[in-house]
């Protein structure tokens, strides 16, 4: 409930989020391969930081790598709040 899928600038993020929070929201399992199946594995990504085009599948599975200990999911959650509270403030 601390973040919403607006808060997110990348829209390949928001699309992420709302994917995962329906999937909770339902009962069902998080998993890469639920990402995968909702996003589809072959659109390509760019990124506004510019680390070229790679497939959805491929950028999960490097978010997935690179993913934070559970323990530290509210804390992030909050930081990504608290992030983007002031990026809608200053524009």
């Amino acid at each position: 409930g601390i973040v919403s899928p607006d808060d997110f600038f990348e829209p390949v993020h928001q699309e992420i989020w709302r994917v995962l929070a329906e999937a909770s929201a339902t009962g069902r399992k998080i998993a890469l391969k639920l990402l995968i199946n909702a996003l589809g594995d072959t659109a390509n990504i760019n990124l506004l930081k510019g680390s070229g085009a790679m497939t959805v599948a491929q950028y999960l599975a490097r978010l997935a790598a690179e993913a934070v200990s559970v323990m530290l999911v509210a804390d992030y959650a909050q930081a990504v709040r608290v992030l983007a509270l002031g990026f809608h403030l200053a524009q």
